[in-house]
């Protein structure tokens, strides 16, 4: 989903040209929903917004984006105009629902949540972007009308994955966090909470592991900016939601020595083989090429262990086969020089060619 967070549309700006905007760069990058502010919505009224989503060449739909409940609040009163417009806007399906964040404890999570349902109805989203922790063994439940939330746990655990390498005195992560810890958490939001929020990272490699990892991304960026592959990350998600909805979450081992800043992953459908593969040097300050460059033999010696398989690079269309007894693949030759990689299965793994002797007489 795109949410560009925007501010409402400046005096004299056409609310329609504006939509048109916003979906144009949320198909940018394959997102299949832009958020938007409801002054734009109602600005522009049901039959202009009918039109537009009836247009050939974008296909993003639209959310009712409200970024704190001061929003919720603001909304036209049920005898206003405005909220008649805004109701049929629902009704009809010409928004799918509606997003909202600002919320820090889970007694305001609830009352929002039936809030917004009775807003959008039965059959319309409720995404909810709540920061506070994952609900501990035995903590309160969260309400079962919620399509969507995420943790600061979760952006705390990837900052320490993909913290600054070892020496280096700048680094941007206030925590560190062992990768069989950022794995085992992530296993258990893929598992536990399919339908999580989970707000794009700051640098490319956190981006990507986001928008591989469990839960539906949250594209905050420009997306024309953001590049290529996670254009392609995007566009496989919405190929294979079986994979990235609920699927299985299996780390990669990484061995040799620059194994720790090394982060790897596979994704599949529920008990069935890896699908996807996601690959990233953890760097946050410097140069990854020049690092690579620095220490090319500690490098190659770095292996990262693949699914067995012929796998293909999204984006350099390079083809790598792992047998099941492969040590592992080459750093050097699993990730191109910015230091970011998605491959896709593109077959089962042949056994090698029988050796023919000949016949003793």
């Amino acid at each position: 989903m795109y949410w560009p967070r925007a501010a409402p549309p400046r005096s004299g700006q056409d609310p329609v040209a504006a939509l048109a905007r916003l979906r144009g760069d949320a198909d940018a990058v394959r997102c299949s929903h832009v958020a938007v502010h409801p002054v734009t919505i109602l600005g522009a009224g049901a039959d202009r917004i009918r039109a537009l989503l009836e247009e050939p060449g974008t296909a993003a739909r639209l959310l009712l984006a409200l970024p704190s409940l001061a929003e919720l609040d603001a909304l036209p009163a049920p005898i206003e105009p405005a909220a008649s417009e805004l109701h049929r806007m629902l009704e009809q399906g010409l928004l799918d629902g509606v997003i909202l964040t600002g919320i820090g404890t889970v007694d305001s999570l609830a009352e929002a949540s039936q809030r917004l349902r009775a807003l959008v109805g039965e059959r319309g989203l409720v995404l909810v972007q709540a920061p506070m922790p994952l609900p501990r063994s035995g903590g309160p439940a969260l309400p079962a009308s919620i399509d969507g939330t995420v943790a600061v746990e979760l952006t705390r655990t990837t900052a320490g994955v993909l913290a600054g390498h070892n020496g280096r005195a700048r680094t941007l992560a206030k925590h560190y966090v062992p990768r069989s810890e950022f794995h085992l958490m992530r296993a258990h939001v893929a598992r536990n909470w399919p339908r999580t929020l989970i707000p794009a990272g700051g640098t490319p490699q956190a981006r990507l592991i986001d928008a591989l990892g469990p839960g539906s991304p949250i594209i905050t960026g420009q997306p024309r900016t953001l590049g290529t592959l996670l254009s392609a990350a995007l566009a496989l998600r919405a190929e294979r939601p079986e994979v990235f909805v609920g699927g299985e979450y299996e780390p990669l081992q990484a061995t040799g020595p620059r194994q720790t800043h090394v982060v790897g992953f596979a994704r599949g459908r529920a008990h069935s083989l890896p699908e996807a593969i996601c690959v990233v040097l953890r760097s946050l300050n410097h140069d990854i090429r020049a690092d690579i460059d620095d220490d090319p033999e500690e490098w190659s010696r770095t292996l990262i262990r693949f699914p067995p398989g012929t796998w293909h690079d999204v984006t350099t269309d390079r083809t790598i086969y792992c047998a099941p007894d492969d040590p592992g693949v080459s750093i050097t030759d699993a990730l191109p020089r910015d230091g970011m990689a998605l491959y896709v299965r593109g077959g089962e793994p042949q056994p090698p060619p029988r050796e023919l002797h000949p016949r003793a007489s």
